[in-house]
């Protein structure tokens, strides 16, 4: 095992996280494409202070779908106050 932390699936982020990829499964390639980049950065740059900024335009994008209006702002709100 290398000595790596691994993303907390249980933290607000990650809940947030799981919800907008659990909801994606079910739409477009482009849509599901946006979500996969959005994951790898959160999963990989946790503690970035400037991760809400990196997705930023790729979350008001997918804000057009409202399928996934609920799920894109938890997330926000979720970066938002992991940031502080």
């Amino acid at each position: 095992m290398s000595g790596r932390k691994t993303f907390d699936r249980n933290s607000k982020v990650g809940r947030a996280l799981g919800s907008l990829v659990a909801v994606a499964q079910k739409a477009s390639v482009d849509t599901r494409q946006r979500v996969a980049r959005i994951a790898n950065l959160i999963e990989n740059d946790e503690g970035d202070v400037m991760l809400s900024h990196k997705v930023e335009s790729d979350l008001s994008v997918l804000m057009r779908d409202p399928k996934l209006n609920a799920p894109v702002v938890a997330l926000r709100k979720a970066l938002r106050a992991e940031a502080r």
